[in-house]
């Protein structure tokens, strides 16, 4: 995971299609100033009781907090370069890990299968939604650039290479 701005320069000095050559996999997006900490319309059985509210929250929602960290990037690549699926959740041994309590220890898979990309709850807690729709355990969904992945009470954004250099652009107005 690195803050946002640890890819300005990179796309201030790139042109989309250089940085899509360095960059082949997609991104996932995780805004700390405007993250769901709060369920979404359909978690499976987890109550806020679960959620624990540390200084890491408090400093996101502060107002001081820098257009260079709004948003933590994960790149979407296995540890293992032969593995096919991404594994996601809170353990360390997950290739993305997010530390949140609504996330379970191994909580989905992403996996590139021909030119798409798939998701799949790991029979997770509190669940995986795509776009506010629930997941059902070990059933893949596709996903495309701009949607909303929801994991337990964390909202991401998976996001393709091409539109994350523009956002990127966009968002330091480059």
């Amino acid at each position: 995971m690195k803050p946002i701005g640890a890819y300005v320069d990179e796309c201030r000095r790139s042109s989309i299609e250089e940085f899509c050559e360095r960059n082949r996999h997609p991104f996932l997006l995780h805004s700390v100033l405007t993250g769901s900490l709060i369920p979404t319309n359909a978690t499976r059985g987890v109550t806020l009781d679960r959620l624990v509210l540390g200084d890491d929250f408090s400093k996101a929602r502060s107002r001081t907090a820098r257009q260079e960290e709004a948003y933590s990037v994960f790149e979407l690549l296995p540890r293992n370069p032969k593995d096919r699926r991404i594994s996601v959740g809170c353990s360390s041994t997950c290739d993305i890990q997010i530390n949140d309590k609504s996330v379970s220890t191994l909580h989905a898979y992403l996996e590139k299968k021909d030119d798409r990309y798939l998701i799949q709850d790991n029979n997770s807690a509190a669940g995986t939604q795509v776009n506010d729709e629930v997941l059902e355990t070990g059933v893949e969904k596709e996903i495309a650039s701009g949607d909303r992945l929801t994991l337990g009470f964390v909202d991401l954004v998976f996001v393709m290479p091409a539109d994350f250099h523009q956002f990127i652009r966009r968002f330091f107005g480059l």
